[in-house]
């Protein structure tokens, strides 16, 4: 778990949702606050200003939490509703705003400057996102593209702390968030977690990034993905077609990773292509990087397939299609053989057995057909 950094005389609960993890998601509440109970816990006022510590980590479905208080800690499923976004959990399960008594707002609601960390960035950043390959950028609006751009920027150059550029609600600090995450498998040290303060309006003012291990050691990480990518495109980058590079980076994952709930940095590229084992998302991430680098359109897909799930939709010549590369690789590939169960499907043929959520709901319906393989 990944535990708020505390605050002097501050409540803090942090929670990190993963995608396929053995049991979704735990939540942990600061035993000295058994009164902040739910997903994003909320902590007491900033001395400072009206300046308020949450934090908050991506989700790819809405589930309900019972907490350590009520019995429990582990999700209720019978909860579960695909849509909406991590801040429409409210702060506590019964319902309840968490107590403030005796440390009343004061202020304006702004903070003050020295509350905001230094902004680190040129005023201009020369960023080109084009939709066909950053489609979850182009969800957002204008004033979020800019954050985006900046929580880009940041996680590129492994700064932590940034004042926003644009004032965002906390729902429209998690669209960012969750764009960010979704368009950008380069970014394997950039962890899921965040924190924010944001004012007594509601308005988050600045975030804080959270890394894995890979960033204590980023050269060496880097230069370690790089090499395992480099391998994987090898045998792709001379075949005529998409759909050819396709289906040989498709297979070799198959032949070289393996599905294990247990594996290091598995919600990343990283653990699939330089450990050799990860869950879903790692497999789906990896399946991105790599058809990015082939200049195929291929986007990371969250959803719900009997958990929390991801998977990709990818761009051929004659449309989108979705592709489970991990389902495949569970089925089993012994001998040389390979399945393709989920492979370039439509969204007719996937929806018995996947759902999407959350802003994968906007990316391209999977409705071609003329690339559909079966073995």
């Amino acid at each position: 778990m990944k535990v708020a950094a505390r605050l002097r005389k501050r409540l803090t609960a942090a929670v990190t949702v993963s995608v396929c993890t053995a049991a979704a998601a735990w939540i942990f509440v600061s035993p000295e606050t058994p009164e902040t109970s739910g997903f994003f816990g909320v902590s007491v006022w900033n001395e400072t200003a009206d300046v308020v510590l949450a934090s908050g980590s991506q989700s790819y479905c809405q589930l309900a939490f019972r907490t350590p208080s009520d019995g429990g800690g582990m999700p209720d499923r019978s909860a579960l509703q695909p849509g909406g976004s991590p801040r429409s959990f409210r702060p506590n399960e019964s319902g309840q705003t968490p107590d403030r008594s005796g440390q009343p707002p004061t202020g304006n609601g702004r903070p003050q400057e020295s509350a905001l960390p230094e902004d680190r960035l040129p005023d201009t950043m020369p960023y080109d996102f084009p939709e066909e390959l950053y489609p979850y950028r182009a969800m957002l609006s204008g004033a979020e593209q800019k954050v985006y751009d900046q929580i880009y920027g940041n996680a590129a150059e492994l700064y932590d702390s940034l004042p926003l550029r644009s004032q965002l609600s906390a729902d429209s600090l998690a669209r960012v968030m969750n764009a960010v995450f979704c368009d950008h498998p380069e970014l394997f040290w950039l962890d899921t977690s965040y924190e924010y303060y944001y004012t007594a309006q509601g308005y988050a003012v600045s975030v804080t990034l959270s890394y894995n291990d890979a960033a204590k050691s980023i050269d060496a990480y880097r230069s370690r993905f790089e090499a395992a990518a480099k391998k994987a495109l090898a045998g792709a980058q001379s075949l005529s077609t998409d759909a050819e590079k396709e289906r040989y980076i498709h297979d070799y994952l198959l032949d070289n990773v393996s599905y294990d709930l247990d594996s290091a940095l598995n919600q990343n590229a990283y653990s699939a292509l330089v450990y050799g084992e990860s869950v879903c998302a790692g497999y789906a991430r990896a399946f991105q990087y790599l058809l990015q680098q082939l200049d195929i359109p291929c986007y990371y897909c969250t959803g719900y397939a009997s958990e929390s799930h991801a998977w990709n939709i990818v761009r051929l010549d004659d449309g989108y299609y979705n592709v489970d590369v991990a389902w495949n690789d569970s089925l089993g590939n012994g001998s040389g053989t390979y399945h393709y169960d989920y492979f370039n499907l439509s969204d007719a043929e996937i929806a018995a057995s996947h759902t999407r959520i959350d802003l994968s709901v906007y990316l391209p319906a999977c409705n071609a057909t003329k690339n559909r393989y079966a073995a």
